[in-house]
C-alpha cells in the first residue's frame, strides 16, 4: 500500500520485516504512556503495544492512516473501530489481558 510505504518514509524509518528491523514510536490512554514499536510485511503494518492499556481507547501518535484501512488486534477476526484524530489515530479497543506483554495490532 502506498500510504504504508509513505508513512514509512515520513518517519525516517527503514524497516524490514523479515529481518526484524522496527521503528519506535508512542501512544497514550487517559494519560497513560504506551510504548509502541512497528515494523512492516506483505503492506501491513504492525504495531505493537508494550503494555495494556488502561482505558478502551488508545491514541497513536503520529500515525496518519486513510479511512480505507482496516485495524484488527491480531488473533481477532473484527476490526476495530477507530478514527483520525490531531495527532494520530483513535482506536477503540476490546477488553485487553493486562497479564500480556504485547498486544499486536495490524494495519492493513
Amino acid at each position: 500500500m502506498r500510504w504504508a510505504t509513505g508513512w514509512l518514509s515520513t518517519a525516517k524509518a527503514s524497516l524490514a520485516a523479515a529481518r526484524g528491523a522496527c521503528a519506535e514510536g508512542a501512544a497514550h490512554s487517559a494519560g497513560q504512556s504506551v510504548g509502541v514499536r512497528y515494523t512492516q510485511k506483505d503492506g501491513k503494518i504492525y504495531a505493537f503495544l508494550m503494555d495494556a492499556p488502561s482505558h478502551a481507547e488508545i491514541v497513536i501518535d503520529d500515525f496518519p492512516i486513510p479511512d480505507a484501512a482496516q485495524i484488527h488486534l491480531l488473533g481477532s477476526p473484527d476490526p476495530l473501530k477507530f478514527s483520525a484524530v490531531e495527532g494520530g489515530v483513535l482506536v477503540n479497543l476490546p477488553a485487553l489481558h493486562s497479564g500480556s506483554p504485547v498486544h499486536t495490532l495490524c494495519i492493513d
